[in-house]
């Protein structure tokens, strides 16, 4: 068994022996297929060689009478306006909060009152969503409430109670649509 293993590793090694060749040479180009390498060939027209060195260099361009920045005049033109395709988009443009409430002994809760205006535009139909936020000695995040407007204008919300005891607040009249807006006003109960 190890003679027939002997014997085949010869022959292969006489086979890899009589392949290579008696002289070295250089090698002809041959056209072998290549694996995502692009290999380009030129065949000048032409027996003239041209250098880098005598390639033409771009000249700046000159006019005739030189320009004097000094004196030069720029004619006037007028800017274009924006044109809209289509209508611009509603915005709330301003936010107001008003903080009201009678101070009692901090023995019971005080009801306060908020109340907001909403001030939106361009005119465009739009629904309108928003809700109180209290932050303080207590803390209470409002529901969503939702008004629709179909026009540029200045607009009270419902007014708002809630009963708080003694302490420092902070409330905020929060818009989420169709734009986020906030106004803050801070107050303290005695």
């Amino acid at each position: 068994m190890k003679k027939i293993i002997s014997l085949i590793v010869l022959g292969i090694f006489i086979l890899g022996c009589s392949l290579l060749p008696s002289s070295p040479a250089t090698p002809e180009p041959t056209n072998t297929p290549t694996r995502g390498l692009l290999i380009a060939t030129f065949t000048s027209t032409s027996s003239e060689l041209i250098l880098p060195t005598q390639i033409p260099t771009l000249e700046p361009i000159t006019t005739a009478t030189p320009i004097d920045l000094a004196t030069a005049t720029v004619e006037q033109t007028e800017t274009p306006e924006i044109v809209y395709t289509s209508a611009p988009p509603t915005l709330i443009t301003g936010l107001s909060v008003g903080v009201s409430f009678h101070s009692q002994p901090c023995t019971a809760l005080t009801t306060v009152t908020f109340t907001g205006d909403i001030t939106i535009g361009p005119a465009n139909f739009t629904e309108v969503e928003y809700r109180w936020v209290i932050s303080g000695t207590t803390s209470h995040i409002g529901t969503i409430n939702r008004t629709n407007i179909s026009a540029a204008t200045t607009f009270s919300i419902h007014p708002s109670t809630y009963k708080l005891g003694c302490g420092s607040y902070t409330v905020g009249l929060q818009v989420l649509s169709p734009n986020l807006v906030t106004d803050k006003k801070s107050f303290t109960i005695p």
